[in-house]
């Protein structure tokens, strides 16, 4: 089973309860993830410098998962590779 992190919502969580709900969900053989929108809005942001931090962050948090979409930023198929084998 997966659970999808959407649109930014866990930058509105305080941190120790967000790391307490990734922990839960995994407990439970759910594995959390990050919607791929919120990879957008940071590549958008702050590019592909801005992924690296990204990614560790989600990796300090506990995800070991990222969605990579383009749903509202365009990927080329090189940027889009990249970033999958990167996250």
């Amino acid at each position: 089973d997966l659970a999808k992190f959407k649109t930014g919502t866990s930058r509105l969580y305080p941190r120790p309860l967000l790391v307490e709900k990734i922990r839960l969900y995994k407990s439970h053989e759910v594995r959390p993830f990050i919607g791929g929108q919120f990879h957008e809005f940071v590549f958008d942001r702050l590019g592909e410098e801005g992924l690296e931090r990204f990614y560790e962050e989600a990796q300090r948090l506990g995800f070991e998962y990222i969605e990579i979409s383009d749903n509202t930023v365009p990927l080329t198929d090189e940027q889009r590779r990249n970033q999958i084998e990167r996250a």
